[in-house]
């Protein structure tokens, strides 16, 4: 028979500001790196790449 553990198990609460601020990052990391890889070989851009 299982049984259920009381304790703290290091979970901490997210909200909502936190998400938005951890996916704004991930959004202008990702912006930068489409930057930096359009930059590096601009031929792509027309379809030449």
């Amino acid at each position: 028979m299982l049984q259920e553990g009381v304790g703290d198990h290091g979970h901490q609460c997210v909200t909502m500001e936190d998400l938005a601020r951890s996916l704004e990052v991930i959004k202008s990391e990702f912006f930068f790196q489409l930057l930096m890889r359009l930059f590096a070989n601009p031929s792509c851009l027309d379809g030449g790449g």
